[in-house]
């Protein structure tokens, strides 16, 4: 085990830090682009592009999609009912089930706001090396917002 606390492994510690320093800057600087192109925050993006992709998919659903919990996203769905970009429809049946729909405005909401790339994340990708790869777990792969 190497021992921070000595020159070298404080140096390393300290360049490793500096690199998340660098990640986290880049996503949020990605995300505030995110939401000045579309209007609403990442999470709410990526929730609305979900229920758009699944339309009558229930609350449930929408939290395995995102791997959330189901009172997560119950308040991503409120906060998007209330701009008006999904709708909720109680089933005829059984009027406990309720069915998500992206309306109209939530439909070019989603047209406004940045693509994802269809090619794997990067030439950096330890996995496919910017070529296409079913294996890629770049993000461009993964169920990240668009």
């Amino acid at each position: 085990m190497t021992n921070f606390r000595s020159g070298g492994g404080r140096l390393k510690m300290l360049e490793v830090l500096e690199q998340f320093r660098v990640i986290f800057k880049s996503i949020r600087r990605h995300y505030r682009s995110v939401e000045e192109r579309s209007g609403i925050s990442g999470a709410l993006l990526w929730a609305l592009a979900q229920v758009a992709a699944n339309p009558g998919s229930q609350v449930g659903d929408l939290a395995r999609a995102l791997a959330i919990h189901q009172s997560t996203a119950s308040n991503l769905l409120r906060r998007l009912g209330s701009r008006g970009l999904v709708a909720r429809r109680r089933q005829a049946k059984d009027q406990r089930a309720v069915q998500l729909f992206a309306t109209a405005k939530g439909l070019r909401t989603l047209k406004r706001a940045p693509q994802r790339s269809s090619a794997c994340c990067s030439r950096r990708c330890p996995t496919c090396r910017g070529r296409r790869s079913s294996r890629c777990t770049g993000s461009s792969q993964g169920s990240s917002p668009r």
